[in-house]
């Protein structure tokens, strides 16, 4: 078991002892080297993990004199999340959902949305779907939008079977599906806002393709009551 991992900017340590606690429930396992070099949605994010958590920073993101101290006071655990059935994704949120409720614990789960054009074999498009006639990138952000209003909802049957109905190619579907079964099996109230939302081009012809990225903010009520 890794006790590091390097994040570019700095080693982050491995919260070895959570690590070992969910080995032990018997539906984790640790992956061999092949796969960890393979796999690059980790390795992506814990720069920028490193970066928001970096401490003492100068007030100048660009102050190269003062860059604060990367990788300390906090440790990590990293999971994969692969291809889970429903009953599957609910037995993960119960086993994560005392992690999610500890105020001491933060979730960063990541997913890109809609991968559109011939070559992710995904062209979806119907004009009439929304109820009103649009081009192809205006029914793009229409379908995700769709989504992201079930994801706020929390609603993680919902969002199983818009999936299912819409094909839409949200990476990360999979993680996001254990999240919301995590919601659910937590104690505290739980909402969820998306921030933001973009796609890399504005798609307007069937050869075209696009990747849609989007950013939402789980906060608890014990989160959302010291904020107000």
């Amino acid at each position: 078991m890794a006790s590091a991992c390097d994040a570019v900017l700095g080693d982050l340590v491995v919260d070895t002892e959570v690590v070992e606690s969910l080995l032990a429930t018997g539906h984790f396992q640790q992956t061999t080297s092949n796969v960890d070099e393979d796999e690059h949605s980790i390795e992506m994010h814990l720069p920028y993990i490193t970066r928001a958590m970096e401490t003492d920073p100068s007030s100048d993101p660009a102050d190269a004199h003062n860059p604060g101290t990367f990788g300390e006071g906090f440790s990590v655990v990293c999971i994969m999340v692969g291809q889970v059935n429903d009953q599957q994704q609910a037995l993960y949120g119960s086993i994560l959902a005392p992690y999610l409720e500890d105020p001491e614990n933060f979730f960063v789960v990541s997913s890109d949305f809609c991968h559109w054009g011939s070559r992710f074999r995904c062209t979806p498009f119907d004009q009439k779907t929304y109820g009103k006639r649009l081009q192809i990138w205006e029914y793009i952000s229409a379908m995700d939008h769709e989504g992201m209003d079930i994801i706020e909802a929390q609603d993680a049957r919902g969002f199983n079977a818009y999936l299912q109905r819409t094909k839409n190619t949200i990476c990360g579907r999979y993680p996001i599906a254990v999240l919301l079964q995590t919601l659910a099996a937590a104690g505290d109230d739980y909402e969820v806002k998306f921030e933001s939302y973009a796609q890399s081009s504005q798609v307007t012809k069937k050869t075209d393709s696009s990747v849609s990225y989007a950013s939402a903010v789980v906060t608890s009520r014990i989160a959302r009551g010291a904020s107000s």
